[in-house]
């Protein structure tokens, strides 16, 4: 099962698909410590393409439409940001903090499976 902090099905509306795409753009492509499975980030860009007339969101100007494929339909599909070289300290902070939380909650699962009688 996936972990609810993971879940990418409760996005909700453009502004925090960007978020959520810019966070895991940083894991991936700075902290090579990708949470998503290819899949997940696939559907993640789809939706951020369908979605894109309508982000507001003050980072928008990250994104270089012109580099990132499938973000505008003509471009073809896929998204990938490793054009973006400085993330906001702030999605950085969320990457991190997120990562931290993953590692601990399966450190926790691999503690209590091993507790478990067997």
């Amino acid at each position: 099962m996936k972990p609810s902090y993971l879940d990418i099905t409760k996005i909700n509306g453009p502004d925090q698909c960007l978020k959520w795409w810019l966070i895991h753009s940083y894991l991936y492509y700075e902290l090579n410590s990708p949470l998503l499975r290819d899949a997940e980030w696939n559907t993640l860009g789809q939706w951020l393409r369908e979605s894109w007339p309508y982000v507001t969101h003050r980072h928008k100007r990250l994104v270089d439409t012109t580099t990132t494929p499938g973000l505008i339909p003509e471009a073809g599909f896929g998204s990938t940001a490793f054009h973006i070289k400085d993330y906001p300290l702030i999605i950085k902070s969320m990457g991190a903090t997120l990562l931290r939380w993953d590692t601990t909650c399966k450190q926790r699962k691999k503690l209590a499976n091993k507790r478990l009688p067997e």
